[in-house]
Parts: structure tokens; sequence; C-alpha cells
């Protein structure tokens, strides 16, 4: 850092302060990131049941029949009823020249379900679970499903698998500690630099984060029926970030 930035930084607060009505307590502010990293134990596996039609009452009777063969194929398949659920029901009209506002029409609707499978993970055998999210893939494909819903990143791309932790709140403790333990030697090295005391600390916020690495997160559509480079459904640690904030008075 160079010594402009501390000169102008401890200008900021002298001038602050000075200029400030009345009485006005000088602060120093601080802010660090504690991270703790896991493997992950859990897979979740995205499917979806989805019908198009012309007719919106079709869409959806295609949609309900789409959803019973998937949730029989996926029982026939080895899962039991709590390894899997049905949210997200989602009505969409298909539309021509969407945005554009020019010749908007409506040509049809979607009608979908994602359904999410979560299963054990084991990280030190990964290749036992990619076989049986492949085997599940399949078995909703066969019952008329699809493999994936659309990627929040936009484009072509579909999540299929993510990766997760069953128990994040260790982590999450973990990497505040190791927040909190640096947010003091932080303030005090400012401090010094500055030509400041520290007087003593005002407040303290924090907040969590969850950082999942891109292989934790997506295959692709191809590698969803069978094809494409199967290590792509690798998993990589999982990420808890403690972002935390601490205001100090200075004398």
């Amino acid at each position: 850092m160079t010594r402009w930035f501390w000169a102008s930084l401890a200008a900021f607060l002298l001038l602050g302060a000075a200029a400030a009505p009345g009485h006005c307590e000088r602060t120093l502010s601080v802010n660090v990131t504690g991270v703790a990293s896991v493997m992950p134990d859990l897979m979740f596996v995205y499917l979806r049941a989805v019908s198009r039609d012309l007719d919106i009452a079709a869409a959806q009777k295609a949609h309900d029949e789409t959803l019973k063969k998937m949730t029989d194929a996926l029982i026939a398949a080895g899962l039991q009823q709590d390894e899997f659920s049905a949210a997200g029901f989602s009505v969409n009209p298909i539309a021509t020249n969407y945005g554009s506002g020019r010749d908007y029409r409506i040509v049809g609707y979607e009608v979908s379900t994602v359904v999410t499978v979560m299963l054990p993970f084991d990280a030190a055998k990964p290749e036992a679970a990619r076989g049986r999210a492949m085997k599940i893939m399949a078995a909703a494909a066969d019952a008329g499903g699809e493999a994936g819903v659309p990627s929040r990143q936009g484009g072509d791309r579909f999540e299929c698998v993510r990766y997760g932790v069953s128990d994040s709140e260790p982590y999450q403790e973990q990497a505040l500690e190791r927040g909190l333990a640096e947010v003091q030697p932080k303030a005090e090295q400012m401090a010094k630099r500055l030509g400041l005391t520290l007087a003593g600390i005002q407040n303290v916020t924090y907040s969590f984060q969850t950082r999942y690495q891109e292989s934790n997160i997506q295959i692709s559509a191809q590698v969803a029926v069978g094809g494409g480079d199967s290590r792509s459904l690798g998993p990589q640690p999982i990420e808890f970030r403690a972002q935390v904030d601490a205001t100090y008075l200075i004398e």
C-alpha cells in the first residue's frame, strides 16, 4: 500500500471529525473475510417434467402425466420417496419476438415442475455417485422428462448436478472464528500506520456466504444423457465465508 494512500486516509479521518458540527466520534472501520472449506457430502440431481402445447389445458394435462411417469420411474430406479421432491411449478407463455415489442404473439404454453433428487455423496468414491446420477437421469428421460434446469448463467447451459453439505453450521462457525481472529490485528496494523490509537470497539457485524466452484454446480445436457466429458461431475471443496465488519473508536 502506498504512503499516499495512508496519508490520504489519515487526512480524511481527521478532516471528517473537524468538519462535523458538535461532538463527533472518530472511528476506524476494517473488514476481513474468514474462510472454511469442506468437501461435499450431498449430491443434488435436477430433473424437469415439462410439456409444451398450443393449448394451456393440454399442456397442463401432458405435464401431469409426465410428472407421474417420472415419479414412478424414479421409484423403480431404487429411490425412496424421501430422496426426491417436486417443486417450482410454473406456467410460461411461448411467444414470438419476445421483448422486441414488434409482432409479439403467444404461440403456446410451457408447463414445468422441477424434481430435485438428494443423494449421499462420498468424495472418496465419486464414480459410485456418478453412476447413480446417470441412472436417475436416464430413468427420467425414458419417462419423458428432462435432465437439468436452465442455468442461472443463461445461454444453453443446464444445471444438472449440484453438490452440497448436509450440515453447514460448523463450517460457518469456523469461518466466523477465523474472521474474528483477524479483525483486531488488522485494526491495530492500520492504526499504527496512520499514527492513531484504538480506544475500543464500537460495533461488529458479520454475514455468511457460500461459494461453489464451477464443477460443483453444472454439467452439460450432453453429459446428462450419457455423453461428453464425465470429469465435469467432479466436485471441488465448498467454501464457507464469513464477512466481518468492525468499527473502532480512535483517540
